[in-house]
């Protein structure tokens, strides 16, 4: 594998891809002194702040008329939709690209779904100030997250009717992995949670006269647990390291585990503290990153493939609309996980419909190349002109590598050159020719 087979490689893992403002820098890097910058970029970030909170919008909803209900569901969806639309033009914007990529691993993590905007923004700028944080500060101020305590009803979670639902996920999902606590653990837990809210504005709250001061059991320890101590016992325990860690390994470098190279992963995540930062950069800094078996072996998800896309082009406008459609065609909508679980990855986002979708939407791309006439279903404007002054003058096959990972066949070039040879203008050359890349088998691969 030379140099900027490396660089595709950790693009392609530690990004989404490359982005168009450094097509031509990244010949100048080498994969090492790349990840060095990459991880600095990330350190600068903003928050989203599409939405803000709706103060006339009262705690209790029963007091509203049909009307009103209708109304603020309506708008709740377009705010939904704002939401959606500004997290896409940040992750395919933004230099802090690696703090957007985890941002999204940990939305998956963390999955969660609310009809309020401004709970589901406070969750996301959580995850995204954590991203590359300690691991149990980003789980205590998701645990306590309005959009959390909402969507796992630990807002019901009292003495006197305990609700194990949050207790029961944050072991399950976020912590230890299935199969490693009891139905007993879980009970204590629920009750070491009674109490845990938030009042009308999101901002979390301690109900002492809803908490259960009595004596538990949890994991092998006795006392009058708080969920605080819940989650101090949790992050003890080194299945919890290692759980995270193997997760992170599926998503990042091979769904197929290395036990040698997580063994040595996860014990440096559990003494290091957590710290997330460090796990990522032992990740994309050690030669076993790149080993063969390593490259081209995961699929992009939905939201991977539409950000590279949008880092990868120099894209004028973005449709909040033509955004929500390519979500929902390719089964993913950022927001809005199927359940608790989250999201499939890897091949489970192949199908015979989806495949077929996914090798054809770049081709409405170049609609607005030439002339031709805007795709109505998807209005995303590239500018080609801008593109095509970027890459001119770099080498065909050096491009390609950056966007495959491996430079064209004899065959495929051949036919490429077929569907450009009716033009003579550069950059519609140019754009056809790019097209033509992204609909090969290999762009849906990481």
């Amino acid at each position: 594998m030379n140099n900027l087979q490396q660089i595709h490689h950790l693009l392609s893992r530690a990004a989404f891809g490359p982005s168009f403002r450094y097509l031509t820098s990244y010949m100048d890097h080498t994969s090492a002194g790349l990840v060095i910058q990459i991880f600095k970029a990330s350190q600068n970030y903003t928050d989203l702040d599409a939405v803000v909170p709706d103060t006339s919008v009262p705690f209790n909803l029963s007091s509203l008329t049909e009307e009103e209900k209708r109304a603020l569901r309506k708008r709740q969806r377009e705010q939904l939709l704002n939401l959606n639309k500004e997290w896409i033009v940040k992750m395919s914007t933004t230099d802090a690209v690696l703090r957007e990529k985890m941002t999204l691993f940990w939305h998956d993590h963390f999955a969660c779904s609310t009809k309020n905007p401004f709970f589901a923004q406070d969750l996301n700028n959580i995850l995204r100030r954590n991203a590359l944080g300690g691991f149990g500060t980003m789980l205590l101020e998701v645990s306590k997250s309005p959009a959390m305590l909402q969507y796992l009803n630990n807002q019901q979670n009292k003495a006197k009717s305990p609700n194990e639902n949050f207790a029961r996920e944050v072991m399950e999902l976020f912590t230890l992995g299935r199969d490693n606590y009891t139905e007993n653990d879980i009970k204590n837990a629920a009750r070491a949670f009674t109490g845990w809210g938030f009042d009308r504005t999101g901002r979390f709250v301690f109900r002492k006269k809803q908490h259960d001061h009595g004596i538990k059991m949890f994991m092998g320890y006795k006392g009058d647990f708080g969920g605080e101590d819940i989650l101090k016992i949790l992050l003890e325990n080194r299945r919890t390291a290692r759980y995270i860690t193997e997760k992170i390994y599926k998503y990042f470098v091979n769904e197929i585990v290395d036990p040698v190279f997580l063994d040595e992963l996860s014990a440096g995540f559990y003494n290091s503290g957590y710290d997330i930062e460090k796990l990522m950069f032992d990740i994309f800094s050690s030669d076993k990153f790149y080993e063969d078996k390593n490259i081209n072996n995961l699929v992009k998800s939905p939201a991977e493939l539409i950000v590279g896309y949008g880092r990868l082009l120099p894209i004028r406008s973005y449709d909040k609309k033509s955004i929500l459609r390519m979500q929902r065609a390719l089964g993913q909508v950022l927001f809005v996980p199927p359940n608790v679980g989250g999201w499939p990855y890897g091949r489970e986002w192949i199908n015979s419909t989806s495949i077929t979708y996914r090798m054809q939407l770049p081709y409405t791309f170049i609609n607005s190349a030439g002339g031709k006439k805007k795709n109505r279903w998807m209005t995303l404007d590239v500018d080609w002109n801008s593109f095509f002054s970027k890459v001119q003058h770099m080498d065909s096959d050096d491009l390609a590598i950056l966007i495959l990972g491996r430079t064209p066949t004899p065959e495929e070039k051949k036919l490429i050159f077929v569907s450009m040879d009716k033009f003579s203008y550069k950059p519609v050359r140019r754009s056809i020719q790019t097209i033509s890349w992204l609909c090969l088998p290999e762009y849906q691969l990481a």
